[in-house]
């Protein structure tokens, strides 16, 4: 099982989007800064997770949330409120 996840960092104020089979285990990561975007800030919490079955559905889903690039599309998702099927 994979996840798609969306993390928050309010020193920030930025989202971060990622998909993962180990959710746990990357945001442990992205808090102890090693990896390059996320190194910024320690702060970062789980506002979203989504799970699919496979990582190629994981890929998709990540980039089409990436795809949406505003930040009212991101907080929907976050919501629950963009669950639509397709591209």
């Amino acid at each position: 099982m994979f996840h798609v996840y969306i993390l928050y960092s309010p020193s920030l104020d930025r989202f971060y989007i990622g998909q993962t089979n180990d959710v746990a285990r990357r945001i442990f990561f992205h808090r102890a800064g090693r990896e390059t975007y996320t190194r910024r800030a320690e702060d970062w919490a789980l506002v979203f997770s989504k799970a699919v079955g496979t990582r190629g559905e994981a890929l998709l889903l990540e980039q089409r949330i990436k795809r949406s690039k505003s930040r009212k599309s991101i907080q929907r998702w976050i919501q629950g409120g963009d669950q639509r099927v397709g591209p």
